[in-house]
């Protein structure tokens, strides 16, 4: 069992929504899902340089309480850090939908 401690970040899942942009095209919009409550841990960081162009990338993994619905097409605020992440992978602890772990990526 966990209790709310142990949870510290609140957060959103978002999904992508194909809005039209009035213009006969279409725009990239994310709508709020749900929010609920985390805890998140950094896993790594990379830099890559290219190009004269540096890009950092840091990942995290992230536990919440198992929710039906979510899946790797959505993003994920942290209000806490005002921060966005985009989901990599995600499963049921031990399989028995008690608990989501998430593997993000940071993103701007």
């Amino acid at each position: 069992m966990t209790g709310a401690g142990q949870y510290p970040h609140k957060i959103t899942f978002r999904r992508p929504v194909q809005t039209p942009d009035g213009i006969g095209g279409q725009t990239l919009t994310w709508t709020d899902v749900l929010t609920t409550w985390a805890a998140i841990w950094p896993l790594k960081t990379r830099e890559n340089i290219e190009a004269r162009q540096v890009e950092h990338e840091i990942v995290v993994q992230i536990h919440c309480r198992w929710r039906p619905g979510i899946n790797a097409t959505m993003r994920i605020y942290n209000h806490r850090r005002n921060k966005t992440y985009t989901i990599r992978g995600l499963h049921s602890f031990n399989e028995y939908n008690r608990t989501l772990m998430i593997e993000a990526v940071e993103t701007d």
